[in-house]
């Protein structure tokens, strides 16, 4: 879990990011929780959906294979996805949060944007 993320914080500083907005759901939120506590700086404010405080990866799980690869191999996989037309998609449901003094409230992207 820890190496898992360890690859987050290197991916969120890789993209050119000090910090981020993390927000997890059921093993993605273990993952969150983690990077919470092994690297801090690097959470601006933290999301959990279902979060599981433990996780047993079992062999044939997505979770389990990424988990298996070499971190190079897993942070190559990560980046892949991430960079993907479907990664991309996956982005742009992502809440925009406008920032600075005034700034409006956060809003949800819709598809009509």
């Amino acid at each position: 879990m820890a190496d898992l993320a360890a690859d987050c914080a290197a991916l969120i500083r890789g993209l050119g990011y000090e910090r981020a907005h993390v927000f997890g759901t059921s093993f993605g939120g273990a993952i969150a929780l983690q990077l919470a506590i092994s690297d801090p700086g690097v959470v601006q404010t933290l999301t959990l959906g279902a979060a599981v405080a433990q996780v047993r990866l079992s062999a044939g799980s997505a979770a389990g294979d990424l988990t298996a690869l070499p971190p190079d191999q897993r942070t190559a996989k990560m980046l892949d996805f991430v960079l993907s037309e479907q990664g991309q998609a996956a982005a742009d449901l992502v809440t925009e949060t406008p920032r600075g003094p005034g700034a409006p409230p956060p809003r949800r992207k819709t598809p009509a944007d």
